[in-house]
């Protein structure tokens, strides 16, 4: 008489032997993971399983230090996404990187305020003018918003000297140093220690919407993973979701991912919840494509140099991979 092996053996002899089929395990990659707010809803996303739960199973997260490295990784490291700023993504379409927008994720730059050191004699934006202004890098977003604050101050950019100190942490060793006059300083870190500082303006008050975080994938990805691309959408709108609904619960969640304490993860959600929206544009989309601060950020990246012709972004956006209450054309 034939003897057969139990299922349930089978299955551990599969297992051990590496066999068992399983959906395929993928990695994404975001600008700033853990250190910028933008990057919050992804995190919650992994965190609560939201993206298995719409079908894409993310088990990492890669943080990059820019969006130039994160659309690297997207393109080197064939990955299906990315979320990274428009100005990197306009570089690597420069350069040849078959890209799309696919989702818009970030809307405001209202994580940015610009300060200087108690005793400065900058005191406003008008103030500025002859001083030294600091940014991270040439062409980067604060080096668009400092040329926007200037603008907004009636200040010519060479009545200024703008100097590129490199990462925040660098910008605001430079400021305790005295090698330049005002600083970016960026959330949550303005919450922790932005009282050691004066505030001369968040970058709020002068800049019209503006696209800070797009999602992106490459035109290989976008045909070879559409239901990827819906469901890590899908998801980061849902832990976007919970995140607002319940920030005391999602600033313990992110704590140990920004290595930050809890409850100023839940101030900085609850104050770019409830006062980080521009004419309208929240800070945090839900990933509908909107072309006014898409526009804008257009319109900075000639201001800073990175475009010296306009750019047809329409060309660049793919909203087949949005929930279709989010399609609609804006």
């Amino acid at each position: 008489m034939r003897k057969y092996l139990p299922l349930c053996t089978i299955a551990t002899v599969l297992a051990l032997a590496g066999l068992v089929v399983r959906a395929e395990a993928l990695e994404i990659s975001v600008s700033n993971y853990g250190v910028s707010p933008g990057s919050m809803p992804m995190a919650i996303a992994l965190k609560k399983g939201f993206f298995k739960e719409a079908g894409a199973d993310i088990t990492a997260i890669r943080s990059s230090p820019g969006s130039a490295p994160a659309i690297r990784e997207l393109i080197a490291g064939d990955l299906p996404f990315a979320e990274a700023g428009i100005t990197g993504a306009i570089a690597a379409i420069k350069n040849g990187a078959q890209l799309k927008i696919i989702s818009m994720d970030v809307n405001t730059f209202a994580e940015v305020t610009w300060i200087t050191m108690p005793n400065s004699s900058v005191k406003s934006l008008a103030d500025l003018k002859g001083k030294r202004v600091g940014f991270t890098s040439p062409k980067s977003a604060t080096n668009m918003a400092a040329l926007l604050m200037l603008k907004k101050a009636g200040i010519e950019a060479d009545d200024v000297k703008l100097i590129a100190t490199g990462s925040f942490p660098q910008a605001l060793t430079a400021l305790e140093a005295g090698g330049v006059d005002v600083v970016p300083m960026v959330e949550p870190t303005f919450s922790i220690s932005g009282n050691k500082y004066r505030v001369v303006a968040r970058s709020s008050d002068f800049m019209p919407p503006t696209n800070n975080v797009l999602g992106l994938t490459t035109v290989k990805a976008a045909g070879a993973n559409p239901d990827v691309l819906k469901a890590i959408i899908a998801g980061r709108r849902k832990g976007l979701d919970f995140m607002l609904k319940n920030p005391k619960e999602a600033g313990e969640l992110l704590a140990p991912i920004f290595k930050v304490d809890a409850k100023v993860l839940e101030n900085v959600i609850i104050n770019l919840r409830d006062n980080g929206s521009t004419d309208g544009f929240s800070y945090w989309s839900e990933g509908q494509i909107d072309l006014t601060p898409l526009k804008n950020a257009v319109n900075g990246a000639l201001l800073t140099g990175e475009l010296t012709e306009t750019f047809d972004t329409e060309s660049m956006i793919d909203r087949s991979f949005l929930p279709d209450d989010l399609k609609a054309k804006k």
